[in-house]
Parts: C-alpha cells; sequence; structure tokens
C-alpha cells in the first residue's frame, strides 16, 4: 500500500489549501476573461449601432454577445456551486 505524503498528517491540510488556491485562481481567471470577452462585444454592437452597419451584422454580434454572456453565468455559477461544497 502506497501513501501519498500530501494525503495524510500534516501535509493533508496543505495540500487542501494548495488545490483550493489553484482553483480560485482559475475561477479568477476565467471570470476576468469572461468578463472582458462580454465588454468586448457589448462595445462591438455599439460601434455597428453608432456607426449605422448592417443589421444582419449586428444581430450577428448579438448572438455571439449572447453566447459569451452565457459563458460568463456558468463560470459565475461555477464559482458559486464549488464555495456551497465546502
Amino acid at each position: 500500500m502506497s501513501n501519498s505524503v500530501n494525503g495524510v498528517g500534516i501535509f493533508l491540510s496543505s495540500s487542501v489549501n494548495r488545490s483550493t488556491f489553484t482553483l480560485n485562481l482559475y475561477h479568477a481567471y476565467l471570470l476576468k476573461e469572461s468578463i472582458e470577452t462580454s465588454e468586448k462585444y457589448k462595445a462591438k454592437i455599439q460601434d455597428a449601432i453608432d456607426g449605422n452597419k448592417d443589421h444582419d451584422l449586428i444581430e450577428s454580434l448579438i448572438k455571439e454577445s449572447d453566447y459569451y454572456d452565457s459563458l460568463l453565468n456558468f463560470a459565475i455559477t461555477a464559482t458559486s456551486y464549488d464555495e456551497y461544497q465546502q
């Protein structure tokens, strides 16, 4: 039987804390990227509206923005879900 040093004794809490920290960093990165992308598409839509661009282009940008907003909502939900598991 092989025991990992990270899975027993005084190293267990360090291992758990390291994993939690890494997961939190990833969630922060995911949220940051999702928010930036969402804001970028909102700006593109506004520029297209202000520039009287083609209606189809504006509609396409809105669909893409909706897609990225749903990814942002998913990222927020995933972050919230992990907090309640503890």
